[in-house]
């Protein structure tokens, strides 16, 4: 029993740290692609997707992995690789639509992960 709540606060954390590194790295991006004059709207939906990423850490419960919270990353990295695909049909901004598609799969991992320990911890 004790092992299991310790387990289910280590997924809690790491889920809150993946969000927040995830939410991070995409708020650079964002910043980048201002400062560049990339295309507007991806610029805009990477901004969306790490402020997604930080509403994240807010969705996880204090004790375990939430399951809206895997939902939510799992939203982000379908918006991400949408973003991605329309992009490149579009000529967007050729380095911006690759970090989306880089970033996207990160994030659908980080939502499977948080899925799983939201599983775990119905058992």
């Amino acid at each position: 029993m004790v092992a299991t709540r310790s387990l289910a606060r280590l997924d809690a954390r790491t889920v809150r740290l993946t969000s927040a590194a995830l939410g991070t790295a995409l708020g650079v991006l964002w910043v980048v692609a201002l400062g560049t004059g990339a295309t507007l709207w991806v610029t805009w939906v990477v901004a969306l997707a790490a402020l997604a990423c930080f509403g994240t850490i807010a969705l996880v419960p204090e004790r375990r992995a939430g399951l809206v919270a895997a939902l939510n990353l799992g939203f982000v990295a379908a918006v991400l690789a949408a973003c991605w695909i329309v992009g490149l049909a579009t000529s967007a901004t050729t380095w911006l639509v690759w970090c989306c598609f880089a970033v996207a799969p990160l994030v659908l991992l980080a939502a499977l992960g948080a899925g799983l320990a939201a599983a775990f911890d119905l058992l």
